[in-house]
């Protein structure tokens, strides 16, 4: 298990790995955001400490924030688009959002212009504008709408909208949910309450006020999964409802207050025992017991026993957790504090960071220094 705080000789290795040829880099390593810096997937520091913010490395690079504007690195280190954005997000299909002033773009990997930045950015966690199967949703005056990397748009605009997936997306009109194809074309009529789109070719489907809902085949549906046809898949168990996508091969849904997981054909494959759980990536699945998070195997049983306060997805091996501790202060009282770290499929730490960590301060030290080198070339 490695801490968070770093050594100089870390800082002067880190300086010269940014200087080196391509193929002595490493660079297709799994780097870990990382309390301002990046980690790899041993809690080895890869990237020292010296950013505000740090997010996900996608297509070899990631967005960082450099005191309040935001810039790209690579997995060296070094900052390859400069700092000129308001906000960013990560990468995909070879172009990412981002934020200048009011107004959202896209750009390529040498941070060129794409797509000039002419659309409304979404607000808040509304939604997460990158691109994904092609296309992406994008703000303009209020309404969604769709581009694909060109910056065409769909023909129509939508009050509510969710992002593509297996081919369709799910949109909002009028007052009903239904779902449109790559060419905008509405393959299932807009007659439900509410979805959360399709995953692993099945959607979850709500009629809510309405008694029944015709689907494609004629068959009645109050609540339960369509396939990408727009038929019934089945409908939810008796006393089960608020079903959520499917991820290796089953979805949570809630059972009067607990929450358990269906399977493909709609039959109960783990009890509902738990008090919040979301689906599975890499054979587990974050869950709660009372107000501690754990993870769960397709068992239903704990592979990691609950104690954080705060569980993320496992991704390339490591899961993000936070975990509640106390510490005594140098006159005797004690104060709660936040660990902060990556986790195995153990369980185990492989880096921490706790909150009372003063890295904040360092930050300004070594980013100068750093990023000069990466200019200079030392």
């Amino acid at each position: 298990m490695r801490t968070g705080s770093i050594a100089l000789g870390s800082i002067l290795l880190a300086l010269i790995a940014c200087a080196q040829a391509p193929d002595q880099q490493g660079l297709s390593a799994e780097l870990f955001p990382a309390v301002g810096g990046y980690i790899d997937r041993d809690g080895r520091l890869r990237i020292p400490q010296q950013f505000t913010s740090a997010g996900l490395f996608t297509e070899n690079l990631a967005p960082v924030q450099v005191g309040k504007r935001w810039a790209y690195i690579d997995k060296r280190g070094c900052i390859v688009i400069g700092a000129r954005f308001d906000d960013a997000w990560l990468f995909g299909e070879g172009l990412a959002p981002v934020r200048v002033g009011d107004k959202l773009g896209y750009i390529d990997p040498t941070g060129e212009w794409a797509i000039p930045p002419k659309y409304d950015p979404p607000k808040g966690l509304e939604y997460i504008p990158d691109f994904w199967q092609g296309f992406a949703m994008v703000r303009i005056g209020g309404e969604h709408a769709f581009i694909n990397r060109s910056g065409a748009l769909l023909p129509e605009q939508f009050r509510e909208a969710e992002p593509f997936q297996d081919g369709l997306a799910a949109v909002k009109v009028n007052d009903g949910w239904g779902f449109i194809d790559h060419a905008g074309k509405l393959v299932v009529p807009p007659r439900f309450d509410w979805t959360y789109g399709f995953s692993e070719g099945l959607a979850y489907v709500r009629a809510g006020r309405k008694d029944v809902v015709i689907d494609n085949a004629g068959k009645a549906l109050s609540e339960g999964y369509i396939d990408t046809a727009g038929n019934v898949a089945f409908r939810m168990p008796t006393g089960w409802g608020n079903g959520m996508t499917f991820k290796e091969g089953l979805a949570p849904a809630s059972f009067r207050d607990k929450m358990g997981y269906l399977d493909r054909a709609g039959h109960v494959a783990i009890q509902p025992k738990f008090r919040v759980t979301l689906g599975f990536v890499e054979g587990l699945a974050p869950s709660f017991l009372g107000d501690s998070c754990g993870y769960i195997d397709h068992q239903g049983e704990f592979a990691v026993k609950p104690r954080f306060t705060h569980c993320r997805h496992f991704s390339g091996g490591l899961a993000f957790v936070v975990e509640k501790g106390s510490k005594r202060s140098l006159f005797g009282s004690w104060s709660e504090v936040q660990t902060v770290g990556y986790i195995t499929p153990a369980g185990e730490y492989v880096w921490l960071a706790s909150s009372d960590s003063r890295h904040w301060l360092l930050l300004a030290l070594r980013r100068i220094p750093f990023q000069l080198a990466c200019r200079l070339g030392l």
